[in-house]
């Protein structure tokens, strides 16, 4: 992955699962995100109505020595996730589950890395072939904030 100009992370040459059966073990490619930026969780905090201040007054955080970084919104960190898996898999439609749960705090200013990989592959109720796949989020030099499932089309949807 390759930050854009702007900080944002963007895939770089990661193929659509369905252009080739993936197996059991196989990572999904990582997704990099540089700098968790503060403004944008500010934003964010307005537009989920989460009036919760650590994610936007830094004295509301109980600090950790002397850190008072602000705090991430779960969809924040589970949107990490499901960009890497859409990003893998050739588009936001074709990810159907997204099962995880928050181990960690994701604070203003952290590197994180979206992982994972293949668990399994077989085929839906509908008969359309479908990837299982564990999925993570890691702060860098840090704990592993959020771990999961993921359930992600192989064939076009439609």
């Amino acid at each position: 992955m390759t930050p854009a100009p702007d900080g944002r992370a963007v895939p770089a040459g990661t193929a659509p699962a369905a252009a080739a059966t993936p197996a059991a073990g196989d990572p999904l490619p990582s997704l990099v995100v540089p700098v968790v930026d503060e403004a944008r969780m500010k934003v964010l905090a307005l537009l989920l109505h989460d009036p919760n201040p650590i994610h936007f007054d830094p004295a509301s955080v109980v600090p950790v020595g002397d850190d008072r970084r602000l705090v991430t919104q779960g969809p924040l960190s589970l949107g990490y996730l499901a960009t890497m898996l859409a990003a893998w898999a050739g588009g936001e439609d074709r990810v159907v589950a997204l099962d995880c749960r928050y181990l960690a705090n994701v604070h203003a200013g952290d590197a994180v890395v979206a992982g994972g990989e293949v668990a399994s592959v077989g085929t839906d109720a509908a008969g359309r072939r479908v990837a299982h796949c564990s999925v993570w989020l890691d702060v860098r030099g840090g704990a592993r904030a959020v771990q999961g499932t993921a359930t992600v089309l192989l064939d076009a949807p439609g």
